[in-house]
């Protein structure tokens, strides 16, 4: 074999390599590129993926080959707005709790497209922020701000979890929260909430 031909099962195994890192550094890194591995011709095709809060969950059709992909995202839980739990993130603006593995998370629908998902227990005082069980102070999003406002002590997070108002009581708080990074599919409803 010349040095020009290569093995077919040795491109299978580049394939898979690629894929396999892609799929383990997403979700440290802001853009990704998944690789999906055909078995038919051997061709890798990719769809671009983010583990941003823009992005699709990867359903659907991958118009580079014409065949169904279906892209799971590491250390992802998935959701569907179906979910009558979920119903709420049918209208921008509103919130949802959410089960990410061990942890409680609020999804708010930031945008048409996005949903945006913030640890559920404020930093300030470790009181809860979603509309979840007796919670009688649930967050409320402030569109104009892109921001979710703790209902306890007036706390104000963006989107990206920095604190941007302190609490009138506490101005030296100054604690950020959580945000966990989300694969959202306007058009399916469905995503992830990713680790």
């Amino acid at each position: 074999m010349s040095s020009t031909d290569e093995d077919p099962q040795l491109l299978s195994r580049r394939a898979a390599l690629k894929a396999l890192a892609a799929v383990s550094v997403c979700p440290l890194v802001a853009s990704c590129e998944f690789v999906e591995i055909k078995d038919d011709d051997d061709e890798a095709s990719t769809t671009n993926q983010s583990s941003g809060n823009d992005q699709d969950a990867g359903h659907g059709t991958n118009g580079d080959t014409g065949g169904d992909t279906d892209t799971v995202p590491v250390d992802g839980t998935p959701f569907s707005l179906d979910d009558p739990e979920l119903e709420a993130l049918s209208e921008v603006g509103n919130q949802a709790c959410f089960d990410h593995g061990s942890q409680e998370v609020i999804l708010v629908r930031a945008s048409d497209d996005e949903i945006v998902a913030f640890e559920q227990v404020c930093p300030h005082q470790g009181l809860p922020m979603g509309a979840c069980g007796n919670n009688t102070q649930p967050a409320k999003w402030d569109q104009d701000k892109e921001a979710i406002v703790c209902q306890w002590h007036g706390s104000t997070f963006n989107r990206d979890g920095d604190l941007i108002e302190a609490p009138p009581t506490d101005s030296s708080f100054d604690e950020p929260i959580r945000v966990f990074p989300v694969q959202f599919d306007p058009d399916t409803g469905e995503g992830y909430v990713l680790n």
